[in-house]
């Protein structure tokens, strides 16, 4: 099973790609008139992208809720 750590670092580096291609894409398009192909491409980057924001979010989130139920237990 993997670690929490592990999970954590595949999620960042799937954040940033996804954020490095937004910005190719976005890059390359600067000034030029899209095709239906370069517009459908860049929307499917910003999905992986929300996707993994989601992805990053939630987990944020497991990790807040199980150090808090661990302290409160202590408590």
């Amino acid at each position: 099973m993997s670690s929490m750590y592990d999970i954590q670092r595949r999620l960042d580096h799937q954040l940033a790609t996804s954020n490095h291609q937004v910005s190719t894409l976005a890059k390359s398009m600067d000034g030029e008139s899209p095709t239906m192909q370069d517009l459908f491409t860049f929307k499917n980057a910003l999905r992986q992208e929300s996707v993994a924001n989601l992805a990053d979010n939630q987990l944020q989130s497991l990790k807040h809720n199980l150090s808090k139920t661990i302290i409160d237990s202590i408590n």
